[in-house]
């Protein structure tokens, strides 16, 4: 607690300790209601256990006259059971007004600590000592849930609903409620500038490009960012055509973002999509749009199955190689738009591949492209009939 105060006035500490007596007691109180809503919890579950047991009771226990105790007693037991679903559900609805308050104490303390000690940050240190508290802020926890929001950006609104109104996207010391909007706009920054690891889903490209808010502060991503990766692993065909037109309407909201040195886009299609025609009908979507990034002056890597790649490397050597994500392990597919159709770019892959010294591996890619070939055909006959 000293530690918190190191950076407050007399009447700010008298102020933070009086908050902190208070919430205090809420939280003895909340704290009691978590443990009885966990032996509610427990409770059910049991219940639940001995109903299905009772269910599955064989018919030779009925034969044996015991069908009315039986009957009687899954009835007590549902009782009880939709009894102990009531009292859970009251305590937890108890456990939401008890925290509220608890979270606005929490949330006024922090206000008066986080605002004192982002001042004295902000007019004491040199940029290069604050970007290391930055780094020390934003720890694997408060990473990892901006992190995941923005992998999963298109069901965030879904994921909303079962939060409590007071949960805050941005972690406290990057809100401007509590530490001010000049640490706050630093802080931020710092973070979205590093980020190189969350994938943003296709459908949700345009939103996050269009965020401005971070926090209770105005914020804009595409302003700082050094990376955009776009994950696209939706199972496409004729039949999910709406698909298409997700992805078309979101890569071409990209297009509005200015050219910048430091800035690259990434499309990493996640999913080996066989038959290979529906690859194709990707990167032809992707195309115009790729090429009106290059001709922007912007740095384009479209990413995908490392189809030519020497996937049949001895057991030993799998086992020795680092563990690597799906996106670090993709291939370039850069060069299927230096070329008009997908028959050039199996043409173009061909010379590639004959080039190869390695004999095995040169089989191996050979029966992929002829894989390739015949899935096109197949899908060619398909549509003719």
């Amino acid at each position: 607690m000293k530690q918190m105060l190191w950076a407050l006035d007399a009447q700010q500490r008298r102020q933070v300790l009086g908050l902190y007596k208070e919430a205090k007691e809420l939280a003895v109180f909340v704290q009691e209601l978590e443990i009885k809503i966990k032996t509610s919890e427990l409770k059910e579950h049991q219940l639940r256990v001995d109903l299905e047991s009772r269910s599955k009771s064989s018919v030779s226990a009925y034969v044996r006259s015991k069908l009315e105790d039986l009957r009687d007693g899954e009835m007590s037991l549902n009782r009880k059971l939709k009894q102990t679903t009531v009292e859970t559900g009251e305590l937890r609805k108890l456990l939401t007004q008890r925290e509220e308050p608890l979270q606005k104490l929490a949330k006024q303390c922090a206000s008066i600590v986080g605002l004192s000690f982002a001042i004295t940050v902000l007019t004491r240190l040199p940029r290069e000592l604050r970007d290391n508290i930055y780094d020390y802020l934003w720890d694997s926890k408060s990473v990892d849930h901006v992190e995941e929001w923005i992998s999963a950006s298109h069901e965030v609104g879904r994921k909303a609903s079962s939060l409590h109104h007071w949960d805050p996207l941005a972690p406290s010391f990057a809100d401007a409620t509590y530490i001010g909007e000049l640490f706050a706009q630093e802080v931020v920054t710092w973070f979205f500038r590093m980020i190189k690891k969350p994938e943003v889903d296709y459908r949700a490209v345009q939103a996050y490009l269009e965020m401005d808010t971070f926090g209770s502060m105005t914020f804009r991503p595409r302003d700082v960012i050094r990376r955009l990766t776009i994950k696209v692993d939706w199972e496409f065909s004729s039949q999910r055509g709406v698909a298409y037109g997700d992805l078309q309407k979101n890569l071409e909201s990209v297009l509005s973002l200015p050219v910048r040195d430091d800035f690259v886009v990434e499309i990493f299609i996640a999913l080996v999509l066989f038959p290979v025609v529906e690859l194709f009908h990707v990167l032809e979507v992707i195309r115009p749009i790729y090429r009106g990034l290059v001709d922007k002056g912007m740095r384009v890597d479209v990413l995908g199955d490392r189809f030519f790649a020497a996937k049949w490397r001895d057991r030993a050597d799998k086992k020795a190689a680092p563990k690597r994500t799906p996106r670090e392990m993709a291939g370039l597919l850069n060069d299927y738009f230096d070329v008009t159709t997908p028959e050039e770019w199996l043409l173009l892959k061909e010379t590639e591949i004959n080039q190869f010294s390695h004999q095995r591996r040169k089989m191996k890619c050979l029966q992929m492209l002829d894989k390739m070939r015949n899935d096109m055909q197949t899908s060619d006959n398909s549509s003719e009939q």
